[in-house]
C-alpha cells in the first residue's frame, strides 16, 4: 500500500524521508518553536525539538502506527486493538522541568492535529503522560 492510499488519519507527508516542518506559537513559557524532522528507522517516526525563546526546552519522538497496512496490534498482553487506522503515538515526550505545565505539550499536540494527524495515547505512559491525557489535553 502506498502512502497516498492510506485512510487519512495521518498527514502522509510525515512518511517521506527528508520531511521537515516548523511551527512557532506563544505559550505561557514564551515564544515556543517546534522543529520536526523525519527519522530513519524500522518503524516510521519523526522527532520534534522544542525551544522556548531560543532555549532548548525539550524534545519528542512520535511513531506512526499502522502506516504500511492496517493490522491488529497487541498492547502489552492487553486485548487486540481493533481500530487499525494509521495514527501517531508518542514514543517519548520530554519537557524540561522549568518549562513544564506551561502549555507546551498541548501546543505540540494541537499543531500535529492541525497538520491532519490523529494522536492516540501510548500504552506505556509516565504519571505526567497519564495526567495529560486524563485532563483531556491529549485528546
Amino acid at each position: 500500500m502506498r502512502a497516498s492510499e492510506l485512510i487519512e488519519k495521518i498527514n502522509t507527508d510525515i512518511l517521506i524521508p527528508g520531511w521537515h516542518a516548523e511551527n512557532v506559537v506563544t505559550t505561557k513559557a514564551g515564544k515556543t518553536q517546534f522543529v520536526a524532522n523525519y527519522k530513519e528507522s524500522v518503524t516510521p517516526q519523526f522527532t520534534v525539538d522544542i525551544f522556548v525563546d531560543g532555549e532548548r526546552a525539550g524534545y519528542a519522538r512520535f511513531v506512526v502506527m499502522n502506516a504500511d497496512k492496517p493490522k491488529p496490534i497487541k498492547r502489552f498482553f492487553k486485548k487486540i486493538v481493533n481500530n487499525w487506522n494509521p495514527h501517531l503515538v508518542a514514543g517519548n515526550i520530554v519537557i524540561f522541568s522549568e518549562f513544564r505545565r506551561q502549555g507546551i505539550a498541548s501546543a505540540l499536540y494541537n499543531w500535529l492535529r492541525d497538520m491532519g494527524n490523529e494522536i492516540r495515547p501510548s500504552s506505556t505512559q509516565t504519571d505526567d503522560g497519564r495526567a495529560f491525557w486524563k485532563a483531556g489535553a491529549g485528546s
